[in-house]
């Protein structure tokens, strides 16, 4: 009788889920696009973060599944990049456990994640600007690998001010604030291109001739964070949801390998990301746009247990990351078409093309369902999962990233309920490549967790 009643109640919300998702479908590609009401408020502004989710879609889904499932407490996001997943989840008093291998993405969401101390933090500010105005000195106390190509003279020595300055702050969760407007800073003022992911020096002339005001860029980068800072908690103490402006739901941040076993006591009720919709290195390189900043950064106050391999190289952490390193791909291979017909289709398709193209799909997907194993472990019976994600283009061929996650998923008995495709106009991604269009649609994939 119990159970009968479990599965009356988990088909109802099943119903209910399908029917709200098919009519929010329904209102078509403008309603999904949230192209008039984009914005990034809050803490969302806090860092020009490769391929952000839009908050508003986030916004709304965690809405609607909060709706269908009021018993969903705990959000996680194993691929928890800038962290617009863990403000929405703070926005509305949920506990939140958040995952990455990016050292800058932890950074970034241990300072959203607060405290919220706001008369602290304008004292603190107005303290290291005086600690910048008070160092006169030109010394260049900071070196690695490539740093006079990527940075002129004269910047190197504004950035150590800065960089001195922030580090005479005592209290680490200040000192994480002043990070995060430091590194965009970086990412600024650097010999880089700012309008693609991957570092490409710009031309000689164009160098020489900028005229930057690194002060000033910082400065402004501080200011506006700070704004947003006072807005987010603002709004989190109107809503009862800060206890001496630190918020009042437990948050846990985690520099890891999603592939891992999460080694935490809590369940998950909803796993809400957006994965990687490739390897790093020919989709959006998040290590290697990361490298420059965190060369500037004290990584310590990132975490305690940090390993100096994370910058050996540039693309050091896009190799750590899903799909990163082609190795063993024949029994890789061969486990993938078991369980996964696409995959199996796909494996006939590229057999008489170049094989590193393979190689890129299998050592992918195998990375990608390694993940699938702990975060299922972590998931209450029941729970619901929603994925966004895109299908990319690889030699030539659209490969359905989504039609292979649901199979890897039904493999570790996790069911697909509803599906519908969103266009992106918003994401921060580049609509171009050298060789072909890249997406302008997503797939959100809503799923549950059979018992």
């Amino acid at each position: 009788e119990i159970m009968t009643k479990h599965y009356s109640i988990m088909n109802t919300n099943h119903n209910l889920l399908f029917s709200r998702f098919h009519y929010l479908k329904n209102l078509g590609d403008e309603y999904w696009s949230f192209k008039k009401e984009y914005k990034r408020d809050h803490s969302h502004s806090y860092f020009r973060y490769p391929a952000m989710m839009v908050p508003q879609m986030v916004r709304k889904i965690l809405d609607e599944i909060c709706i269908i499932d009021p018993n969903i407490k705990h959000i996680h996001d194993p691929f928890v990049g800038s962290g617009t997943i863990l403000t929405e989840s703070m926005l509305r008093g949920l506990e939140f456990t958040g995952r990455d291998i990016n050292p800058l993405s932890i950074l970034l969401c241990k300072v959203k994640a607060g405290p919220f101390y706001e008369k602290a933090l304008k004292n603190k500010i107005n303290n290291l600007y005086n600690y910048i105005n008070e160092d006169t000195l030109s010394t260049l106390d900071l070196n690695f690998k490539n740093i006079d190509k990527w940075f002129r003279k004269d910047i190197q020595i504004e950035l150590c001010k800065i960089r001195r300055s922030i580090k005479k702050e005592k209290t680490i969760w200040i000192r994480r604030f002043f990070w995060v407007a430091f590194a965009e800073t970086v990412r600024l003022v650097s010999n880089s291109r700012t309008t693609t992911y991957k570092l490409h020096i710009r031309e000689k002339e164009q160098i020489e001739s900028r005229n930057l005001d690194v002060q000033k860029i910082f400065k402004k980068n501080l200011e506006d964070n700070f704004f947003q800072f006072k807005k987010t908690r603002t709004y989190l103490k109107e809503k009862g949801l800060l206890k001496k402006d630190t918020y009042r739901k437990e948050i846990k941040l985690i520099l890891g390998d999603a592939r891992e076993k999460l080694k935490i006591n809590n369940k998950f009720d909803l796993i809400l990301t957006s994965p990687p919709y490739g390897d790093n290195h020919t989709t959006v390189t998040y290590g290697q746009y990361s490298y420059l900043p965190l060369s500037w950064i004290d990584l310590q106050d990132i975490d305690k247990k940090i390993s100096s391999e994370y910058l050996e190289n540039f693309s050091m952490i896009d190799s750590m990351s899903l799909g990163g390193r082609n190795i063993d791909n024949l029994k890789k291979d061969e486990y993938l078409k078991n369980i996964s017909p696409t995959y199996s289709k796909y494996a006939k398709i590229f057999k008489d093309k170049p094989r590193e193209l393979l190689n890129k799909l299998t050592s992918f997907f195998y990375d990608l369902d390694r993940t699938l194993n702990p975060l299922c472990e972590n998931l209450n019976d029941n729970g619901y999962l929603v994925w966004t994600l895109g299908n990319r283009t690889v030699g030539g061929i659209n490969i359905k990233l989504d039609q292979v996650l649901i199979e890897l998923f039904k493999s570790k008995n996790i069911k697909l309920i509803y599906i519908f495709y969103r266009p992106i106009p918003n994401k921060r991604m580049p609509s171009k490549n050298k060789s072909t269009n890249t997406m302008t649609k997503e797939t959100i994939l809503i799923l549950q967790k059979s018992i």
